[in-house]
C-alpha cells in the first residue's frame, strides 16, 4: 500500500479475519484534491502487471471524475481494499 502514499494517502486501519475463508481488509485516506490523474495514469504504467494496484488507481480515477461534478465538492476520501475470495476495492468520498 505504501505505492499510494505519494498521492497524499495515508495508512488507516487494517483487520485480518482468520476464518474458513480468511480475509485481510486495509483503507487509506487523504484530501482528493491532492490526487492528480497524471499520477494515476504514471503509476498504472510503472506497474502494468499489478492488477490490485490497477483497480485501486482506476477506483481513484472514476471517483475524482465524479467529484469534479459535485457541488458542494467532497474533500476527503478513503480507499478501502479487501482481500480473499472475491477481492475489492471501494472508495468513499466524504
Amino acid at each position: 500500500m505504501t505505492t499510494l502514499e505519494p498521492l497524499g494517502l495515508s495508512m488507516g486501519n487494517v483487520t485480518i479475519t482468520m476464518a474458513t475463508l480468511p480475509e485481510v481488509h486495509a483503507s487509506m485516506s487523504g484530501a482528493i484534491d491532492k490526487i492528480r490523474d497524471e499520477d494515476l495514469k504514471r503509476m498504472m504504467s510503472e506497474h502494468p502487471d499489478d492488477k490490485l494496484l490497477g483497480s485501486m488507481l482506476k477506483a481513484l480515477i472514476a471517483a475524482k471524475q465524479v467529484w469534479e461534478h459535485f457541488e458542494p465538492r467532497f474533500t476527503r476520501l478513503t480507499v478501502n481494499v479487501s482481500l480473499g475470495i472475491n477481492p475489492k476495492v471501494t472508495v468513499k468520498c466524504e
